[in-house]
């Protein structure tokens, strides 16, 4: 977990306009069969929805901005463990994303 979550800051850092995101993570334990979830959202320019099915591909872009190996191998390490990972708007803007594994 400690490689996803730093991959999941790490990109919230270096895609912020002013390097200086506000980024909370949230985890949620599981419990009678729920999965276990983290949460990382940040303060950033958010990921349009019509790109957000690329940004786990090697090399995937966003507006143009190349991305390296670090998502791509957030989704691989969590699709190992049997679990999701996905992107969608935090509250207030920026991103949030959402990784979660069996309990």
């Amino acid at each position: 977990m400690d490689i996803v979550l730093r991959n999941l800051i790490d990109n919230a850092v270096k895609h912020h306009p002013h390097r200086t995101p506000t980024i909370s993570v949230t985890y949620r334990p599981g419990a009678g069969g729920r999965a276990h979830v983290v949460e990382v959202a940040d303060d950033g320019p958010g990921i349009p929805p019509e790109r957000r099915d690329t940004l786990f591909r090697p090399g995937g872009t966003v507006a143009g901005e190349e991305r390296g190996m670090g998502l791509a191998m957030v989704r691989r390490l969590v699709d190992g463990w049997g679990g999701t990972v996905d992107v969608a708007d935090a509250p207030g803007g920026g991103a949030l994303f959402r990784v979660a594994w069996p309990g």
